[in-house]
């Protein structure tokens, strides 16, 4: 799961790195340990998790839908969808990026 996560907590909006493993289903609700039902989490959000009133749902594309108590919905995409944001260019790549396309708009 840590590898399939790519090392990073499944919950929406969090970046910490995965500390736990655990059902997204709770067993205890009738989740099946299976890799399709199991997500990487966070100490954190693991803890939150099991709080009264939170659920989570697998979907059949890999996403993992978490409802809140107040009945709220957040839905975490297949991790093979999910990469973060590439790092912003620096001037010299944004200096060369322009020279470039000058160079291909010239020609």
């Amino acid at each position: 799961m840590t590898t399939r996560d790519g090392g990073i907590c499944r919950t929406v909006g969090c970046d910490a790195p995965i500390r736990n493993i655990d059902h997204i289903e709770r067993h205890a609700d009738g989740g099946e340990t299976s890799a399709q039902n199991l997500q990487g989490l966070c100490e954190r959000c693991n803890q939150a998790k099991e709080a009264i009133g939170w659920q989570a749902r697998p979907g059949p594309d890999g996403s993992i839908t978490t409802i809140t108590p107040t009945g709220h919905t957040y839905t975490s995409p297949p991790p093979d969808t999910w990469r973060p944001d590439p790092p912003p260019l620096s001037r010299a790549e944004l200096t060369l990026r322009d020279l470039l396309l000058d160079h291909t708009l010239a020609a």
